[in-house]
């Protein structure tokens, strides 16, 4: 079982959206030995230590164009209802785990015990009206999709610890905050 057992360690949480890589890079240069979980088609892009998702009925395919199609599945979908599909680990959730897939994974890094959690191509943000990547560039988020995240995103942050967490970009970081990082550049370059 996962739980807890990865105190002390920091995690990006690694979604598709188009500043995936911008967010990846940056973050992987100050934290180069963070563990990576992908989220969803995001596993065509990066090779992680885990896939995360929370469509267990889309995991061949994403399995199909993984760079590492080996890495164990965490999802924190119902597995009553998804039971039958190829989930390594059930990560316990209640019902309202998630606003996007991408939020669950913050969610169930905290239940593995990850000191530090970073969001990178998780921005949330309605200007961002697809996803990165050679698998998913033609669909395109309408604004109102996106808003309806956000809301929900904003309803369930209150419910859940957070101080772990921070993103790389977009709605996300307004809310979370920046990596101690880019606070600090930002901090000295208004001085």
């Amino acid at each position: 079982m996962l739980e807890g057992t990865k105190r002390g360690k920091t995690v990006l949480i690694c979604g598709l959206a188009p500043c995936l890589m911008e967010d990846f890079n940056e973050a992987r240069l100050h934290r180069p030995d963070a563990d990576l979980i992908i989220v969803n088609y995001a596993c065509g892009e990066l090779a992680g230590d885990y896939l995360f998702t929370l469509h267990p009925e889309q995991i061949d395919k994403m399995k199909a164009i993984s760079l590492k199609p080996e890495m164990p599945v965490l999802s924190s979908s119902n597995p009553e209802k998804y039971g039958q599909y190829p989930v390594d680990v059930w990560v316990p959730m209640d019902k309202f785990n998630a606003a996007t897939s991408g939020y669950a994974a913050t969610r169930a890094a905290y239940w593995m015990g990850y000191d530090e959690i970073i969001m990178c191509g998780c921005p949330l943000d309605e200007k961002v009206r697809g996803y990165y990547g050679k698998h998913y560039r033609t669909w395109q988020y309408r604004p109102r999709q996106i808003q309806q995240y956000a809301d929900k995103f904003a309803e369930y942050f209150d419910r859940f610890p957070h101080e772990k967490i921070r993103s790389m970009s977009g709605y996300t970081k307004q809310v979370l905050g920046a990596p101690e990082w880019q606070q600090t550049s930002q901090s000295a370059q208004t001085h």
